[in-house]
């Protein structure tokens, strides 16, 4: 028997001025402990981060300084022969960083750009908006879109060391086996 359920996104913590908004047009505070839902989009001031927290698939994101995230769909199935997931999230403005446990095949982590997509399966990484993907563990599959609507082209995207290096001096965390940054 399969059962299937909506999922949803926990806030872990906020710093700085952080809103949220199911329409586009009324927006309002965002609380640490509060529940996003599918439709509801998410900002992030100037300075401002959002931590958050996937808890049926294990992954942990930093919505990072003056972004907008779009969590579009969250779904989570009972096979009965395992847990099966699906998560697609849209980044539309800044970068989004992200942390997912290797996930049960066929379960699918999605983060879209208005430029291409990223495919997560179990690593570490940094989305921005620009379609631009750095891999701070593991490796992330990426689609392009061309310009004029003329197809898209795929690419596997390894581990970066410059990237990962570059990334924790900017946010002043530590990478050993995960990234660990403090609060700001």
């Amino acid at each position: 028997e399969v059962r299937k359920s909506s999922g949803s996104v926990r806030v872990l913590q906020c710093a700085g001025k952080v809103e949220r908004s199911v329409d586009g047009r009324a927006w309002r505070d965002v609380n640490p402990e509060e529940q996003l839902a599918e439709g509801t989009l998410l900002r992030t001031g100037n300075g401002a981060t959002a931590d958050l927290l996937l808890e049926y698939n294990g992954s942990v994101l930093r919505l990072s300084q003056a972004s907008e995230l779009s969590v579009e769909k969250l779904s989570r199935q009972d096979t009965g022969l395992g847990i099966v997931t699906e998560t697609r999230l849209n980044v539309l403005r800044g970068s989004l960083v992200g942390s997912q446990r290797k996930l049960h095949r066929p379960s699918i982590l999605e983060i879209d750009t208005p430029v291409g997509k990223a495919f997560i399966r179990g690593t570490e990484y940094v989305v921005n908006s620009s379609g631009a993907v750095s891999v701070l563990s593991g490796s992330v599959e990426v689609t392009y879109n061309l310009p004029g609507n003329k197809g898209s082209v795929s690419v596997t995207i390894p581990l970066s060391s410059v990237a990962r290096n570059a990334f924790c001096m900017e946010n002043r965390c530590r990478f050993s086996s995960s990234i660990e940054c403090p609060n700001r």
